[in-house]
């Protein structure tokens, strides 16, 4: 499992446990989506064990969550002389796209505050030694609640095809995290 996954499973949960009210009882948080072509459209898709699982609003859940990565950088921050490892910093841009029921009396605000209370949390010392991360830090850049261009962007279509019951919500992120990395080559960490 690469990083970003891991790391979008662990805030996942902390989402999960933002949205403990009974209210968001029916709801559905999707790790990474891709988009995949679907009766000649594209539509965001959630891929496990190499069966993809396409994203539709419909009246099964409440509300829908899932991530997009946008691009991904890598830098080595420290050398370990004769080691074998390096400490890498990787950047990865990211977007976080909310569906969700109107009947759940909440504004676009009120998800979002629930959704950057989760993604604010710190990552316990434990968790981050388990997951072999040194540092793990998220910033949230911008939030867009453009409904008709949200659905363009992610569907490609018109937002007619979005029962009118739905809002959405668009979250753009930066998760910045630091791991050791074993060298492939000796050479590279001399």
């Amino acid at each position: 499992m690469d990083n970003i996954t891991k790391i979008v499973m662990i805030y996942n949960q902390f989402i999960k446990n933002e949205l403990i009210n009974k209210k968001f009882a029916r709801n559905s948080v999707f790790g990474i989506c891709e988009p995949m072509t679907n009766k000649k459209k594209t539509v965001p898709a959630f891929y496990n064990k190499e069966e993809a699982k396409p994203i539709v609003i419909d009246v099964t859940s409440d509300i829908w969550i899932y991530h997009k990565i946008k691009s991904s950088t890598y830098r080595t921050l420290q050398t370990k002389s004769f080691a074998r490892t390096n400490v890498v910093e990787q950047t990865t841009n990211m977007k976080l796209i909310a569906a969700f029921n109107r009947k759940l009396s909440l504004t676009q605000m009120d998800i979002e505050q629930l959704i950057t209370a989760a993604l604010n949390q710190k990552i316990s010392r434990e968790e981050l030694i388990k997951t072999n991360f040194k540092s793990i830090t998220i910033n949230v850049a911008n939030t867009s609640y453009d409904r008709s261009a949200i659905y363009r962007s992610e569907w490609g279509i018109s937002e007619s095809e979005l029962h009118s019951n739905f809002q959405l919500l668009e979250i753009d992120y930066r998760v910045t995290c630091t791991y050791n990395s074993v060298c492939a080559i000796n050479i590279c960490c001399n």
